[in-house]
């Protein structure tokens, strides 16, 4: 640093404890009594005010890795869950008992309204409704069901028309569903009217200890 740049500061002698103010170097000795033990008492500045805020500034600016990750994760599992969105959907997960009326077969299948073909001779199969009696904690069979054939014909005619018609006559209202036919246990006749109050094969008839079996 040249003399034209050099800056004043503040010393004091160790040897007069004289205070003043002069351009300070190792070595220098004291204005008022020639010692050359003097120490600055003014704190040098290193670095300008403006460059501490130019640092402070880029040090506070630097991303948080923590959030990086964070937001790597959300974006993840939010694909992932758009991803499993456009997959096909699987089978329905309920199932229940089925049995053929021509040869006697039970099979576990998939539920719904209308029979199934049988596996064994390719005939209708119904599903069969079972109960599971917690006194005696056994299964039994209880009625079959199927669409009435007279009324599910009728249904499937109007059923047609109305998906044909519904478009130029919006007001146009849906058939009524087609009626269902049951059939009991060890019986061979169907009937429009559901059973109701069964007793297990070992005699029990308290229907607060039955409930409706499923497959597993």
């Amino acid at each position: 640093m040249s003399a034209g740049q050099a800056r004043g500061i503040e010393v004091s002698c160790s040897g007069c404890g004289a205070s003043t103010t002069m351009v300070w170097q190792p070595g220098a000795a004291c204005p008022e009594c020639g010692s050359t033990d003097i120490q600055p008492t003014t704190r040098i500045q290193l670095h300008s005010p403006a460059a501490a805020s130019r640092a402070a500034a880029k040090s506070g600016s630097r991303p948080n890795p923590l959030v990086a990750v964070l937001l790597v994760a959300v974006i993840v599992i939010a694909l992932g869950f758009f991803i499993r969105s456009l997959l096909p959907k699987g089978p329905p997960t309920a199932y229940g008992y089925w049995a053929c009326e021509a040869c006697d077969i039970e099979f576990t299948a998939n539920m719904q309204r209308t029979p199934l073909p049988c596996p064994d001779c390719g005939g209708e199969a119904y599903h069969l409704v079972k109960l599971y009696c917690s006194v005696h904690e056994h299964v039994f069979d209880v009625y079959l069901q199927r669409p009435d054939p007279e009324s599910f014909a009728r249904w499937q005619k109007e059923i047609e028309r109305f998906r044909n018609l519904r478009d130029a006559d919006p007001s146009m209202m849906p058939p009524i569903p087609y009626i269902t036919s049951y059939k009991l246990a060890g019986s061979d006749e169907w009937t429009t009217t559901k059973p109701t109050g069964f007793c297990c094969p070992e005699g029990n008839c308290d229907m607060t200890t039955m409930k409706q079996h499923v497959p597993q």
